[in-house]
């Protein structure tokens, strides 16, 4: 049934959306930045709300502020903000405070159950107050630097306050917090070199500030929903990457895909397909061509258009050249070490190839990783369940690393059809039944995979060909 979050669920799960609703924020300051925090909090489906401000919405708002216009000048923006919370989601709890934060006023503010606390107060002391408070009471903590007098939103982002530079609000931030010995605090800031207004404002009204910068419509908004990013992620876990992967059920929620099998198998048109399309579904993705083997259909020959699509490719140095060196690239360290990355290694045919595994178990088996054996039965050694069983034994012994998943990517080129797929099923299903090693996926051209009718319940690879057969090559 839809609801008005149903395209975010649609991306997070419905255990996510619970998790928002049940959480409760508060947003200290609901000016050019707070606003449209607020804004972002909501129509994710955060469902509490503390709102602490003791502003009026005044004329020179309505460059920035999300509930400024002429029909809300002079109204509490607390009331205003309350108001638009409730009209996207009538079911929302919110509490309003109109008061100027400071240590004097805060009283029992932070008492309760707060899941998260937004800083995007214009003043020093209450920004340092309400981040020690917020410290010692363990509430997590966001807090917004300088966002005026600046034109460039695509300079902001979030970091540790001891990683920022240039920001004036932040240099004395970081100043006044290691005095009271706060060391670490996550910020929004931007490295972009304010400007010196043109004009003073003649007349601010509402503003307690003895000097009020310029604005644009453009930066503080953007710092207003980038920080509403960053709290949804946190209370769903902390890392976008680390909560789709343990949310994902199908062919891409392993961090690591190891491809492995016999010559001529298609393991390496399938890593390149399998790269390309986890990289389209907005996947962090880095392929690695472990074949020292095989001079021949390599990653490398797709290197091009998988770079052009984001994806980092690692390859040994000599790869698709003359020099027969089975050498392994350094740069596999990445892999292991940089863990934002989801990582394909298209491995070499037979157990001489996979034997390259064996170099790097260590670091395999400590990570969340899925080791498929691709099998085309229509190629020599690998045509008979007896044949694929002894294939995988031997990749097994030699890589140390079990077989998890088998792929029937069994074809005839381009002679290839839904019957050809079909005449393997009885052979690898008897290999899965054998081995107890499930069939992960079927993996074909596009047009022949969508004729084939059987094994409904098994995941689809659909393919497209990126690597030439040697007499491609010119």
């Amino acid at each position: 049934m839809q609801h008005a979050f149903s395209r975010f669920e649609m991306l997070v799960g419905a255990q996510a959306i619970e998790r928002l609703r049940g959480s409760r924020v508060a947003v200290f300051g609901v000016g050019g930045v707070g606003s449209f925090v607020v804004e972002g909090l909501a129509r994710s489906g955060v469902g509490r709300f503390i709102l602490v401000d003791d502003d009026l919405i005044c004329l020179t708002n309505l460059n920035r502020q999300l509930h400024a216009t002429t029909k809300t000048l002079g109204r509490p923006k607390v009331e205003v903000v309350k108001e638009r919370i409730l009209d996207i989601n009538p079911k929302a709890e919110v509490v309003t405070h109109r008061l100027f934060y400071l240590p004097e006023t805060a009283g029992t503010l932070l008492d309760g159950d707060i899941d998260y606390i937004v800083d995007a107060i214009d003043t020093v002391t209450a920004k340092i107050d309400l981040v020690i408070r917020a410290t010692d009471k363990g509430i997590p903590i966001i807090s917004s630097m300088g966002t005026g007098n600046k034109f460039d939103p695509t300079r902001l982002r979030i970091t540790d306050i001891s990683k920022t530079s240039i920001d004036p609000l932040a240099r004395v931030m970081r100043k006044e917090l290691r005095n009271r010995g706060v060391t670490s605090l996550k910020v929004l800031f931007s490295d972009e070199i304010p400007s010196s207004p043109c004009a003073e404002e003649a007349d601010d009204t509402h503003s307690n500030r003895r000097k009020v910068p310029g604005s644009t419509a453009f930066v503080p908004p953007t710092a207003g929903l980038i920080i509403a990013s960053e709290v949804v992620r946190d209370l769903l876990g902390g890392s976008w990457t680390k909560f789709f992967s343990e949310r994902r059920t199908g062919m891409f929620k392993n961090r690591i895909a190891i491809f492995t099998g016999h010559f001529g198998s298609g393991k390496t048109e399938i890593s390149v397909n399998y790269a390309l399309q986890m990289a389209q579904a907005g996947i962090k993705t880095a392929i690695v061509d472990l074949d020292i083997v095989n001079p021949f259909f390599r990653t490398t020959d797709a290197r091009r258009m998988l770079e052009g699509e984001g994806i980092r490719v690692i390859t040994p140095v000599y790869a698709n050249t003359n020099v027969d060196v089975p050498s392994l690239p350094a740069e596999i360290s990445v892999v292991f070490e940089d863990r934002s990355y989801h990582a394909v290694l298209d491995v070499g045919g037979d157990d001489l190839g996979a034997k390259v595994l064996s170099r790097y178990k260590q670091e395999i088996v400590e990570e969340d990783y899925v080791h498929y054996f691709v099998i085309n039965t229509h190629r020599p050694m690998t045509r008979t369940a007896d044949e694929i069983k002894k294939m995988i034994d031997e990749i097994q012994t030699s890589s140390g690393l079990k077989v998890d998943m088998l792929v029937n990517n069994s074809n005839l080129l381009f002679e290839s059809s839904s019957e050809v797929i079909d005449d393997a099923s009885d052979i690898i299903e008897t290999v899965s039944r054998d081995l107890s090693i499930p069939i992960g996926m079927i993996a074909g051209m596009k047009q022949v995979l969508k004729d084939y009718k059987g094994n409904p319940g098994i995941e689809r690879l659909y393919l497209e060909k990126f690597i030439k057969l040697p007499w491609d090559i010119t």
